[in-house]
């Protein structure tokens, strides 16, 4: 069982670090980080986002997501608006730069997804899903 887990583990971190190789090289044409992507994915999904928000979902430190967000504001790609009640708080937004990107950016994630998946059935493919999940839950518990 021990070895499973470690031949898992490894087969996921590598597929995770060729993807994050095939997504660089990608969006270099948009003028993208390798994470950069996700966080429009989500302030398009979530119009309106804090920071807090988005560390939140990605499970990463707010310095973070303060370094990814600074660089997509400079770059054109999004917006920080303050909230109406509280001034503290900044809501994030797409610009048209970074609406007009989400098509390219789905493209690209489409294309990589049509790669790994080739081969494998649909119910192949719900059971590896539930056994991540399963996986992430469990593992969860120990943080």
């Amino acid at each position: 069982m021990e070895n499973n887990f470690i031949k898992i583990s490894r087969l996921i971190s590598g597929n995770y670090r060729y993807g994050s190789a095939y997504l660089q090289r990608a969006l270099k044409k948009l003028k993208l980080g390798s994470s950069q992507h996700a966080y429009l994915l989500v302030i398009r999904d979530k119009p309106g986002i804090s920071q807090e928000g988005l560390a939140s979902h990605f499970m990463v430190d707010k310095a973070n997501v303060t370094r990814v967000v600074s660089n997509l504001i400079k770059n054109g790609f999004i917006k920080r608006e303050k909230h109406d009640l509280d001034k503290r708080c900044m809501h994030l937004t797409l610009s048209k730069k970074g609406e007009s990107a989400i098509p390219v950016i789905e493209d690209i994630l489409s294309g990589w997804a049509k790669q790994c998946l080739k081969g494998i059935k649909e119910k192949d493919l719900k059971t590896a899903l539930n056994v991540l999940d399963i996986m992430f839950s469990n593992s969860s518990k120990l943080i």
